[in-house]
């Protein structure tokens, strides 16, 4: 009889350690795509996108980031606010920052084939060059100004959750904006993404965003980070719509670029509200 009262538990932590595994693999998958930290070689056969771990892995880039501000904020806001970019760069290897000035490069081109040869060429042009300053500017004020007014720990905050919806972004805009183009087209990352995945990862990312946002607004006490996190997102989706459609198609580049917006109008929002 004791034997058998052993099986259901044991059966229990098996799919646990199961679903923890499958999970832990997600998470390193996502890392693996969104930033530039060393997580080990993957298998051959596992292509997995860990889209639904995107959030998380936003949260832990978030974290980095934050961490000037939260030292440095109230003694040296700007310097601070230099170098949570430095560190947002630094982890994901500015992936998508290059993404922004290659769209930007690529929707001020006069063609379609010029478009997509400015999107390629290594060496950034001027729409690039302006898209950087405007946008990374921006986010420098933001969280300056959030550092000078906003109290100890709402500039980090605002950093924190910016990372977290900006990466839940492309997960959600695939499934919403962006039909998924047949695997292997010429749309490179894109295409690749958009076919992997699906509806179940696109909620599950959206909301992990969501509870995300809302503890971190708790803890540091300030609804008006959701109001910034929800505003973000919305203008993210609606930018990568604008943009999938201006450039007659899914690249990764357009991904990347929307995740740097999605950043810069959540802090810009969450400064502009606290600021009135």
């Amino acid at each position: 009889m004791e034997g058998e009262s052993a099986g259901p538990p044991i059966e229990f932590a098996t799919v646990g350690l199961t679903h923890l595994g499958r999970w832990a693999a997600d998470v390193r998958a996502a890392a693996t795509l969104l930033t530039r930290l060393p997580m080990g070689a993957a298998r051959a056969d596992d292509d997995r996108t860990g889209a639904a771990a995107f959030p998380i892995v936003g949260l832990g880039i978030g974290l980095l980031a934050a961490l000037p501000v939260a030292l440095l904020g109230a003694s040296e806001p700007t310097l601070a606010a230099l170098l949570v970019v430095a560190v947002a760069a630094a982890v994901t290897g500015a992936l998508h920052l290059d993404g922004l000035a290659d769209t930007a490069d690529a929707l001020l081109a006069p063609d379609p084939a010029r478009a997509e040869a400015a999107r390629k060429d290594p060496a950034v042009g001027v729409g690039g060059v302006v898209a950087l300053v405007v946008v990374l500017g921006a986010d420098v004020a933001a969280i300056d100004s959030r550092a000078r007014e906003g109290g100890a720990w709402l500039a980090p905050g605002a950093v924190v959750i910016a990372a977290v919806v900006s990466r839940a972004i492309p997960v959600v805009m695939v499934r919403m904006i962006a039909p998924a183009p047949a695997p292997g087209s010429a749309l490179g990352f894109g295409a690749w993404f958009a076919s992997r995945v699906g509806r179940a990862e696109a909620v599950a990312a959206g909301a992990l965003a969501a509870i995300i946002v809302m503890v971190v607004a708790g803890l540091v006490g300030s609804p008006l980070l959701v109001v910034g996190a929800g505003t973000g997102g919305l203008v993210g989706l609606a930018v990568g719509r604008w943009i999938v459609s201006a450039r007659g198609g899914l690249d990764g580049d357009a991904l990347g670029a929307s995740m740097e917006l999605t950043v810069v109008v959540t802090l810009a929002v969450v400064a502009v509200l606290v600021s009135g």
